[in-house]
């Protein structure tokens, strides 16, 4: 795996966090955590974390769009 997609999934993330929980209740302890596995996988060298990384990005994103889609299909 190149640095370049460890670097672009990982920024992916961040932003994913900081929508989902930082920006909605101020706290930044989602990232800064998101920061320390970060650094420690990176480290390792682990492509699994990699992987795992996209998936956690890849349903963080989806239930971001299903909760819009809700909210705008479904108002209360």
């Amino acid at each position: 795996m190149s640095s370049q997609e460890h670097l672009r999934t990982y920024r992916h993330l961040l932003r994913e966090i900081n929508r989902q929980f930082t920006q909605v209740n101020g706290n930044r302890a989602w990232a800064s955590q998101l920061r320390l596995q970060w650094r420690s996988s990176a480290t390792n060298g682990q492509t699994q974390q990699l992987t795992a990384a996209k998936n956690v990005l890849s349903y963080l994103a989806n239930s971001r769009k299903y909760k819009e889609l809700l909210a705008e299909f479904n108002p209360k």
